[in-house]
C-alpha cells in the first residue's frame, strides 16, 4: 500500500479465484480464509514442514514445533475464522489450536513468533498459549518474513479488560464501594507479569534475548522518545481544543498550562545513575492482552505496538515499561466504566481513586515480591521510580493522541490521567 508521505506498507490478503455461475465466464476473487480447503491447507503446510514456491515472490516455508503432534492429535480438525475483531486474522482448529495470519507484513521475524517460541521452548513459561508452528516467506537476499503463527487455543472466560469492567460496574453500583474482591486478581496479575519478565530474562546464548545493562546512553534515548511523545500529544491537543466539549476543553487548558512540568518529569531520569537491565518485554501490555482462564491469567499477543516498526518492537527495554502499561490500563478501565456509570446514573458521582490506588498497590506489591529473585533486572532507587513515572507519562500521552485522532468522545479519560500525573504527588512509586 502506497501513501502520499512515508514508507509503503505490505499487507497479506489471501485470495481465492473461482468461476462465476453466470452465463458469461467470469473469474471471481474472494477471501480465501472463508474456504475450508484453504484453511486446512495452511495447517498442512505447518504439519508437513512444507515448502511452497509463490512465483517470483519467494517460498512459503512451514515449520512445526515439538509440541505440535501431541496437541494436533489424529482426528480431523474442522476450522473456522474467529468472529472477534482483531488486528490479524485468526483461524481456529477444532477447539485445540489457533492460527494467526498476520495482516501487515514487515521483513524479519514478528516478535509474537519470536517471543512465543522462546517462552515455550527455552523458558518453558506456562502462562501463555504455547507456540506450535509458523509459516514464513523467504526471498533471496532478504530476511524471512513471518506470515502466520500457530498456537495452543486457550479456553477462557474473556479478556482482562471486559472482566475488569464488570468488576468496576459492581464497585460503582455498591452502596459501600469495596475494591477488595479485585485485589487478589490484581496481585495474581502482578505475579504473572513478573514471572513473564523473569522468563524473558532466562540466560541464553541467543543475542536477541540476552539481557543488557541499562546505560546512560539508553536513558538519554528513552528521554528523547518520551519527550517527543509528550510534545506531540500536547501540540495535537492545542490544535484540537476548540473542537472539544466544554468540560474536556477546560481540562485540556489546565494540562497545556503544565507543559513544562510534564517535560521536567520526563527529564527526571537523566539525573540518575544508570542501573538495571534491558530485556525483551511484551511491549503493548494492557488488560486486553490477558485472558482470564480458570481463576488465573494467560498472557498473549507479544507483537508489540502495531504502529511501530519491527526494529522498534524487537528492541530490548526496561521491564518497567510493561508495568506502566498495566497501571495505565487499570486507570483507563476505571475512567471508561465511570463514564458509563454516570451516563446511566447521572445523579451519582462515584470516584474511582480509591479503587485505582488499591488495585495498583496490590499489583505492584506482588510484582516486586516476585521479581525480587532477580534484583538486577530493575533499576535501583530513585531511578526506578523516575523511570516508571516517565513511562506512565509516555503511555498516557499515547492514549491522548489516540483518542484525539480516533475517539474524541473518550478524550477525557487520558486527560484525567495526565492531569493526575502532572500533580506534584500524582506520580506512582514502585516500592
Amino acid at each position: 500500500m502506497l501513501y502520499a508521505e512515508g514508507e509503503p506498507d505490505t499487507y497479506q490478503i489471501p485470495l481465492l479465484v473461482s468461476d462465476s455461475e453466470q452465463t458469461e465466464p467470469t473469474l471471481l476473487l474472494r477471501d480465501a480464509v472463508d474456504d475450508e480447503d484453504f484453511r486446512q491447507a495452511l495447517l498442512r503446510i505447518i504439519d508437513n514442514d512444507a515448502s511452497l514456491p509463490v512465483g517470483d515472490h519467494g517460498v512459503l516455508q512451514g515449520r512445526h514445533s515439538n509440541l505440535f503432534a501431541s496437541l494436533r492429535g489424529d482426528d480431523p480438525l474442522a476450522a473456522h475464522v474467529s468472529a472477534a475483531e482483531q488486528s490479524n486474522t485468526n483461524i481456529l482448529y477444532g477447539g485445540r489450536m489457533i492460527l494467526k495470519l498476520f495482516r501487515r507484513l514487515q521483513p524479519g521475524e514478528n516478535p509474537d513468533v519470536e517471543i512465543g517460541r522462546f517462552l515455550t521452548d527455552v523458558a518453558h513459561f506456562q502462562h501463555i498459549p504455547r507456540f506450535l508452528g509458523e509459516i514464513t516467506l523467504s526471498r533471496t537476499g532478504a530476511e524471512p518474513t513471518s506470515c502466520a503463527m500457530l498456537q495452543e487455543l486457550i479456553s477462557n472466560d474473556g479478556d482482562g479488560w471486559q472482566w475488569t469492567l464488570a468488576a468496576l460496574a459492581k464497585y460503582f453500583e455498591a452502596a459501600t464501594p469495596d475494591a477488595t474482591p479485585y485485589l487478589e486478581a490484581a496481585a495474581l496479575l502482578g505475579r504473572r507479569t513478573a514471572e513473564m519478565h523473569l522468563a524473558l530474562a532466562t540466560e541464553t546464548t541467543d543475542e536477541a534475548f540476552c539481557a543488557e545493562p541499562l546505560t546512560t546512553l539508553a536513558i538519554s534515548a528513552e528521554t528523547r522518545r518520551i519527550r517527543e511523545q509528550v510534545e506531540h500529544a500536547l501540540d495535537t491537543l492545542a490544535r484540537s481544543i476548540a473542537s472539544l466539549s466544554d468540560n474536556a476543553a477546560g481540562d485540556a487548558a489546565t494540562l497545556l498550562s503544565r507543559r513544562e512540568r510534564l517535560l521536567a518529569q520526563a527529564d527526571a531520569i537523566l539525573s540518575q545513575p544508570p542501573s538495571g537491565k534491558l530485556i525483551r518485554i511484551h511491549g503493548d501490555y494492557h488488560l486486553g492482552q490477558v485472558l482470564r482462564a480458570k481463576y488465573d491469567f494467560v498472557l498473549l499477543d507479544f507483537e508489540g505496538e502495531p504502529a511501530r516498526t519491527l526494529v522498534e518492537r524487537r528492541r530490548k527495554q526496561s521491564p518497567l515499561k510493561d508495568v506502566a502499561g498495566m497501571l495505565r490500563s487499570f486507570s483507563y478501565a476505571a475512567g471508561v466504566e465511570l463514564a458509563h456509570h454516570i451516563a446511566v446514573h447521572p445523579a451519582t458521582k462515584p470516584s474511582p481513586t480509591e479503587w485505582q490506588h488499591a488495585v495498583s498497590t496490590s499489583f505492584l506489591s506482588a510484582y516486586h515480591e516476585t521479581i525480587s529473585v532477580r534484583p538486577d533486572l530493575l533499576p535501583e532507587e530513585p531511578l526506578a521510580t523516575s523511570l516508571l513515572n516517565a513511562y506512565l507519562l509516555e503511555k498516557a500521552s499515547y492514549e491522548l493522541l489516540y483518542e484525539l485522532n480516533n475517539r474524541p468522545a473518550w478524550v477525557r479519560v487520558p486527560l484525567a490521567g495526565l492531569l493526575a500525573i502532572s500533580e506534584p504527588d500524582g506520580l506512582a512509586g514502585v516500592r
